[in-house]
């Protein structure tokens, strides 16, 4: 018997191989047109493509995270649990407190899909996509031990979309475009997936927030000892082993890694028909979000010139984790 989450996804989902529609029979899809055939393991659908075909960083990431999947649920098996520890993060916590409860969520690059399974406890549909499936695998077990019916894992490659266009109120790529062999390319793909109003969320790295982080990485690199005195999640004293390798992997020996600027990405949402609403940290100089503002109302217009002084201080500041940074731009 066919399960109706599957037909669900079916009104949503392109071939990766040609772009037609999907059929489902039994436990697999069908391309209408090119005929291939996408399995579905483990409650998974595995809309891949051969990978011969794939750019040499795609297949690179793909092993990394399938030896490493990030981030690692680190004991947290319960969903309260889960609820508790996300909301400790004041990014995660005010998503949901201003996404609708029906909003259709995309998260690009979901990883163990925690953000998926957190957004999908208060009734919405959230889809998430990623190219390890052993990540996927403890993101689907996760939801399938508490229940969480609202929340999908699909593997798929970003560069081979796999959803019609104007299928979602919201895509996230969070720390996704920048593990990417083009990341604007990446940020072109993710943005034909969003609806007219809706919004488009991406975190990256930032080009002047992640210096003293490479250049620990580049005098230390084989010596965990002494990124660890720098490093203040590797420093922590209470954590468990997984947590810490997989923090450690992701951060010092990925495969792939650029940076960007905030004024790169406004021109992104820019030439993508998106209106740019803020950044965090805020693109004004001396501005600190606050729980009185909202994630998804425009930020007053700020100069180039403020921008840019305020991305220098980026580099004695480096307020977020790594060099860190989030851009969301609303489709117009």
């Amino acid at each position: 018997m066919i399960d109706e989450k599957y037909k669900y996804l079916q009104s949503l989902l392109i071939c990766p191989n040609c772009s037609k529609s999907l059929v489902l029979d039994d436990e697999r899809f069908i391309c209408n047109q090119c005929q291939t055939i996408y399995p579905i393991k483990d409650d998974i659908p595995l809309l891949l493509t051969c990978e011969e075909s794939w750019h040499k960083t795609t297949k690179e990431i793909k092993t990394f995270y399938e030896e490493t999947p990030y981030p690692n649920y680190d004991n947290c098996d319960k969903k309260q649990t889960l609820i508790n520890k996300s909301k400790k993060s004041f990014f995660t916590k005010k998503l949901d407190e201003e996404i609708d409860y029906n909003a259709k969520i995309l998260d690009i690059g979901c990883g163990t899909g925690q953000l998926v399974n957190f957004l999908s406890i208060a009734n919405r549909l959230v889809v998430g996509i990623d190219i390890s499936f052993n990540s996927l695998k403890l993101a689907k077990n996760f939801a399938k031990k508490n229940h969480l019916y609202g929340s999908h894992f699909i593997q798929s490659n970003l560069f081979l979309p796999i959803f019609k266009e104007k299928s979602f109120d919201y895509v996230i790529a969070n720390g996704v475009l920048h593990h990417t062999y083009n990341p604007y390319y990446a940020f072109q793909i993710c943005s034909k997936k969003v609806k007219r109003g809706g919004f488009l969320i991406i975190g990256l790295y930032h080009k002047y927030g992640r210096v003293v982080h490479n250049l620990i990485k580049k005098f230390y690199s084989d010596d965990e000892l002494k990124i660890r005195n720098y490093d203040k999640i590797l420093s922590e004293k209470i954590q468990t082993f997984q947590r810490y390798d997989a923090w450690y992997k992701d951060q010092y020996k990925n495969p792939k890694e650029s940076t960007h600027t905030i004024r790169e990405i406004i021109n992104w949402f820019t030439k993508n028909n998106f209106t740019f609403i803020r950044s965090l940290p805020s693109a004004a100089l001396f501005d600190d979000f606050d729980e009185s503002e909202r994630l998804f109302e425009r930020q007053y217009q700020v100069s180039k010139l403020e921008i840019f002084l305020n991305e220098i201080l980026m580099l004695i500041t480096n307020n977020y984790e790594g060099g860190f940074f989030i851009g969301i731009g609303q489709k117009n």
